[in-house]
């Protein structure tokens, strides 16, 4: 695997396929992780985390990697939610050496660090930059995405080449109990054509869906293209009693994150109504 930055920022990872129908790379999406959070249910993310390594597959953490919310400048603080190690001045270090001491294992797996918006808000109210702070700890060669971004995906092999873009952003304040992010995502497909995934989180809610359009190749032939649209949950606990959930009325998450596995078919090669590198969707527990 080969990465590189393109002259606008978008990471383009490159996998080369040498070994006929038997290879695959995996890339893991995760988001809302709220690591330093008391509620976060490092067990269970501890098991993923050690599955990806294991495997080798490629992490992205999407945002909200950070829970953040203990600053004296945050109106969601609570004295509820501190840890007894969190009582110092330099909370912000605190919760950065955390974070680091936890992700140290399985760094080398981490391909891309996205914002959400409990790093923005911290960057914004305190004019710190969480993301760049822990990876520059843990020395990785680890891409600082934004809050949203483009990501290119390469899939070589020695009789095929194609490409795959992925779309990310961290989500929108709306929880969208009931529709769980399918109108939002519908209207980003409308300015995002030619996208081929697109991600989302910040909502702690489980989405998955594909809508199909109709595509031209060079060559002229018409095929169908199909957009498959993601939303990521969390490994967050929900407190129940006196904590911000509660007063946000949110209920139990879902705990996981999916999973995108790139394929090469030496059958489908040369056929413009069959994909020589089928990508495959599953949801990742533990």
């Amino acid at each position: 695997m080969e990465i590189k930055i393109s002259s606008d920022n978008v990471p383009i990872f490159t996998f080369e396929f040498a070994n006929s129908n038997k290879d695959e790379y995996n890339v893991l999406l995760l988001s809302d992780l709220h690591i330093d959070s008391k509620y976060c249910d490092k067990f269970l993310l501890e098991q993923v985390l050690g599955r990806a390594k294991e495997n080798g597959w490629v992490i992205f953490i999407l945002g909200d990697l950070f829970d953040a919310m203990q600053g004296r400048n945050d109106p969601r603080h609570s004295k509820l939610s501190l840890k007894n190690r969190e009582i110092k001045e330099a909370y912000f270090n605190s919760i950065v050496d955390e974070v680091a001491d936890f992700l140290e294992p399985y760094k080398e797996c981490v391909g891309l660090i996205g914002y959400g918006n409990h790093e923005t808000s911290v960057l914004h109210k305190n004019e710190i930059d969480l993301i760049r702070l822990l990876v520059n700890k843990l020395g990785a060669n680890i891409v600082i995405g934004g809050y949203e971004g483009f990501v290119l995906f390469r899939l070589w092999s020695y009789r095929a080449r194609e490409k795959r873009v992925l779309y990310y952003n961290h989500g929108r304040s709306n929880n969208a109990v009931v529709t769980l992010g399918t109108i939002e995502h519908n209207r980003l497909q409308n300015w995002l054509p030619n996208a081929d995934v697109i991600v989302t989180g910040h909502s702690h809610s489980q989405l998955y869906f594909e809508r199909k359009i109709y595509d031209v190749t060079n060559a002229g032939t018409v095929k169908e293209k199909t957009i498959t649209h993601l939303k990521i949950p969390t490994f967050l606990n929900r407190d129940f009693g006196l904590s911000y959930s509660a007063r946000l009325q949110a209920p139990p998450p879902p705990k996981g994150g999916w999973l995108l596995s790139f394929k090469f078919d030496s059958r489908h090669v040369h056929k413009p109504h069959l994909d020589p590198f089928p990508l495959s969707i599953s949801f990742v527990r533990s």
